[in-house]
């Protein structure tokens, strides 16, 4: 993992982190992949500080963190190396293949996403899954237009999921959140 700002729940923490409500949501949304995630890598506070970030009132520890100083901390300039061993490495989206889909927008949605396409496609499948990987809406399309392609999430809860798009050209995938 990377980010600017790190998952602190110390005094600077209040300031330059997360929030307290945000930690806790990253604590459960990364609780799946816990044995899948080595080391998060995070800056903004510009100091050289180690720590473990935790789900569940700090009872499940899920990856060590390292948060890093900047070079004008230094008078030369200094670099932090950092070597993880033993952390697998995986990756939840595929690379999208399919050429006909130009883009996917509005993103963050309300009550729709629309789909560019740069032309026709056959036997489609749109998925669009939770955070979790769960199927929440699946619909099939023998033939779908170019032009573009409006899919209803009226129903969604608000979050962030996956658009997952499939046929025999390829497959596609977008993370979106639904507000």
């Amino acid at each position: 993992m990377v980010s600017h700002h790190p998952p602190v729940r110390d005094a600077w923490g209040v300031i330059n982190a997360f929030a307290a409500t945000e930690y806790e949501q990253l604590g459960e949304l990364f609780l799946p992949y816990k044995n899948k995630l080595g080391l998060w890598l995070a800056g903004h506070i510009h100091r050289r500080h180690n720590y473990s970030f935790s789900a569940r009132n700090r009872t499940i520890n899920l990856l060590d963190v390292a948060e890093t100083a900047s070079n004008k901390e230094y008078e030369f300039g200094k670099f932090l190396v950092v070597n993880v061993f033993e952390s697998p490495v995986f990756t939840a989206v595929p690379e999208n293949t399919l050429t006909e889909i130009k883009s996917v927008f509005p993103n963050p949605a309300k009550d729709f996403l629309l789909v560019n396409l740069d032309k026709k496609m056959e036997n489609t499948s749109i998925k669009i899954l939770d955070i979790q990987g769960k199927i929440v809406r699946n619909m099939r399309y023998d033939e779908i237009a170019n032009g573009q392609l409006k899919i209803d999430l009226v129903n969604l809860v608000n979050g962030f999921y996956f658009l997952e798009i499939k046929n025999d050209e390829g497959n596609y995938v977008q993370t979106f959140e639904k507000q």
